[in-house]
């Protein structure tokens, strides 16, 4: 190839880069920037009450289904968007009290109570590894975060305990300010938001683990969180049988009436994931935004 195609080739390779940057940077710009939004009205859909038996934790993975963890029948329950049965797995001896669950990726985390550990699923159910837990811990919620770093709420010890991704077990968060610690979500910008059951509150925190304030209005006893697109905060509070709104900065905006609400979940579509544990099913609501 002569020296002037080769430098035309340089220079069309370069133009391409350059606009794939700009594209990628306006897209994220879009993405990052669009204005915040109150929900308007929470409207209930449909239930869920294929063969479950306390239930606990709920999430939405990039197909859109919905995985709960059957806690009582110890296996985790894959649902189409429309509430059909997809798929059942983990059961015995993989499980004995699974809990809560987060999706990351392409890959299902589930902790178990019992066996004090982690068990990682690929998006087909294909169990991966067991990534095991101290003995001293009580595993509950979790949340992993974007550098893939997982992070366990223990709530017999009353602290989060953090697990990097080379699986050793590093440094601990809320020691001596949290009390009963269960659900765990990351927001977009990265802070950390604990249900801390015992203080009746959420805690937020940030990536470095440091406290940055707290969400006590009329909270009872929360045992989950997640947050929708527009970044506004949803807790179950299984004592008072309701979920809780609020907005990113803590500010209270609304409540739904749900029987014994332990895990939730939200989609790309605005819909609200709730397991209702004592009736063993899941409601499905529709968040609606002003236009």
């Amino acid at each position: 190839m002569s020296t002037g195609r080769q430098e035309r080739v340089k220079i069309c390779v370069n133009l391409c880069n350059l606009w794939f940057l700009f594209f990628f940077i306006s897209g994220c710009a879009t993405y990052y920037s669009q204005p915040h939004k109150i929900p308007s009205r929470i409207e209930w859909l449909y239930s869920i009450t294929d063969d479950l038996t306390n239930p606990t934790g709920i999430c939405v993975n990039e197909r859109e289904e919905i995985l709960v963890s059957d806690t009582g029948n110890r296996r985790i329950v894959k649902f189409s968007k429309d509430g059909k049965v997809l798929s059942d797995f983990g059961g015995q001896p993989i499980f004995k009290k699974p809990k809560y669950i987060r999706y990351k990726g392409l890959t299902l985390y589930v902790v178990d109570y019992e066996n004090r550990s982690i068990e990682k699923f690929d998006r087909r159910g294909n169990f991966i590894e067991t990534i095991p837990i101290d003995s001293k811990t009580k595993p509950s919620g979790i949340a992993i975060s974007s550098a893939g770093d997982i992070y366990v709420s223990d709530v017999g010890n009353d602290r989060i305990v953090t697990i990097r991704a080379n699986r050793l077990q590093s440094h601990i968060i809320g020691k001596g300010e949290l009390e009963e610690p269960n659900g765990l979500f990351f927001t977009r910008s990265g802070n950390l938001l604990i249900c801390d059951s015992g203080n009746s509150r959420v805690a937020v925190y940030d990536r470095f683990g440091n406290f940055i304030f707290a969400i006590d209005d009329s909270l009872y006893k929360p045992k989950d969180i997640c947050t929708d697109r527009y970044g506004n905060i949803f807790v179950t509070d299984v004592q008072s049988n309701r979920i809780c709104i609020f907005s990113s900065e803590g500010e209270w905006l609304k409540s739904v009436k749900v029987n014994s609400p332990t895990g939730i979940a939200t989609d790309r579509y605005d819909q609200l994931y709730i397991v209702n544990n004592k009736d063993s099913k899941v409601e499905v609501y529709k968040i609606f935004f002003p236009q």
